[in-house]
């Protein structure tokens, strides 16, 4: 069965609150049965990467 898909895309200068929220929402996204999509290389993006990549999933 495939996994649906949720794109994140947000600000490659984000403060560290919005930073850690980003982490905390990729690894939920998987750990709900989501892959992640994202469009950059830092930032809010970066951050929901590292999260999707540390879920327990």
């Amino acid at each position: 069965m495939r996994r649906p898909v949720a794109a994140v895309i947000g600000s490659t200068r984000a403060t560290t609150e919005r930073l850690a929220l980003s982490h905390e929402l990729g690894a939920a996204l998987v750990d709900q049965g989501f892959r992640v999509l994202t469009g950059g290389l830092s930032g809010v993006m970066a951050a929901a990467l590292q999260g999707a990549r540390s879920s327990r999933c």
